[in-house]
């Protein structure tokens, strides 16, 4: 199962802040991720995980990134109820 968490944020004043703090959330998100890597004991984070940052200018206040991750899942099976 794939998993995008997507990060935006807006910097008015004009400076590049906005992707700092962008790079901040990537991170904390990151850390998270990897320090707990096991979720609900069914959902386990596969590896590589891949992230990037947008480079489009134009967006200007507006800084944007991503994490893509993928998980293990449990198998689902089909349940049959058997007649007696």
């Amino acid at each position: 199962m794939t998993i995008n968490f997507v990060i935006g944020t807006v910097e008015p004043t004009g400076s590049i802040d906005g992707y700092l703090d962008v790079f901040a959330v990537i991170n904390k998100l990151l850390e998270y991720l990897t320090e707990k890597s096991s979720f609900n004991k069914k959902y386990t984070l596969n590896y590589p995980v891949k992230w990037t940052v947008s480079t489009n200018e134009t967006a200007d206040p507006y800084f944007y990134g991503q994490i893509e991750t993928s998980f293990v899942i449990p198998a689902i099976s089909q349940y049959t109820k058997q007649e007696h």
